[in-house]
């Protein structure tokens, strides 16, 4: 099962995931009708008994980044020799999750990752929407008189996750015959979603955060290769991360460079283009990799500079009182 790079960290979200796996696969096997009687039973058996049954599953948890970058490590293009550390960026409905990790290649076929930095925020594309229509509500209601819809017509469109159609690329694209100024970047919802929300979270929470942190050296973070990935990353919105991330003002050593998942030659899926095969990396990886260990990465001890102590350090003059 997949789970989110930040939740797999957390012993306890993991367990319940297990359980609930375990007990699912139990009861499936029971030929007992679904009812929630008998769901509820299965959560009191324990661990033991149920992972000890004739037909019990053995239930594996893994991070599903863990899983998206599974087709790039088994190709040809994956040198076991090299550093191997990767950004991830996956933009969905609901949330960015934004996760920097190293993989290893262990014994047996088997996978190691090593977790730096994971964030998940709610920056994702509907939530983009949502702040989008709460200014447009704003805007409606401080002008009554220039809209021909009442604001509260917004409220509904605002709560739908899962949508058939994409949401429009800019914010002025909501209405037609209209077109929108800003006196500057900062009064832009579009401009402040993106760079106080969306690039913080990558660039700064994810990728300077490992040198911040003692986690990784300067080296390290030098054209770090990224994959955008989830259906969010379409928007040209979102793609305008691969410019961010190749710039960073201030930290002229700290670069991100844009990769594209390839489609594995094993996968067999007529007519899917590789530009569409991210949207499928997860289930796939899912369906084959093994993974031997997944840590979360901590940093090495500072060495504190204590220099030379002499007599006076410990002196108060009567100066000083």
């Amino acid at each position: 099962m997949g789970l989110p790079s930040a939740d797999h960290l957390n012993s306890e979200h993991k367990s319940i995931f297990e359980k609930l796996a375990s007990v699912a696969w139990y009861i499936s096997a029971s030929n007992e009708k679904v009812t929630y009687s008998v769901v509820e039973k299965a959560l009191g058996i324990p661990d033991d008994e149920i992972n000890a049954s004739q037909d019990a599953a053995e239930v594996q948890v893994i991070p599903e980044i863990a899983a998206q970058i599974y087709g790039y490590v088994v190709s040809s293009s994956f040198d076991p020799n090299d550093q191997n550390i990767y950004l991830m960026v996956d933009i969905g409905a609901g949330t960015v999750d934004s996760c920097l990790f190293k993989v290893e290649k262990k014994p047996g076929g088997k996978w190691g990752f090593v977790f730096y930095t994971t964030e998940v925020q709610p920056n994702g594309v509907m939530n983009l929407n949502r702040n989008r229509l709460d200014w447009w509500k704003k805007v409606i209601t401080d002008n009554p008189y220039h809209f021909s819809i009442k604001p509260n017509f917004l409220d509904q469109l605002k709560f739908y996750t899962d949508r058939l159609t994409q949401i429009p690329e800019k914010i002025s694209d909501y209405f037609s015959n209209l077109s929108l100024a800003f006196n500057s970047n900062e009064s832009d919802p579009d401009y402040i979603f993106f760079m106080k929300r969306v690039v913080p979270q990558v660039r700064g929470r994810t990728l300077y955060k490992a040198w911040q942190e003692n986690l990784l050296t300067q080296n390290n973070l030098v054209g770090i290769p990224m994959y955008l990935c989830g259906g969010g990353s379409r928007m040209t919105f979102y793609k305008k991360l691969n410019l961010e991330l190749e710039n960073f003002p201030g930290v002229t050593w700290l670069k991100a460079t844009s990769r594209d998942l390839q489609k594995p030659d094993r996968l067999i899926a007529e007519g899917l283009m590789n530009v569409d095969y991210d949207r499928l990396s997860v289930a796939y990886g899912l369906s084959f990799i093994e993974v031997n260990t997944v840590l979360k990465a901590v940093a090495p001890p500072r060495i504190p500079n204590l220099g030379i102590v002499t007599w006076n350090d410990h002196y108060i003059s009567k100066d000083q009182c």
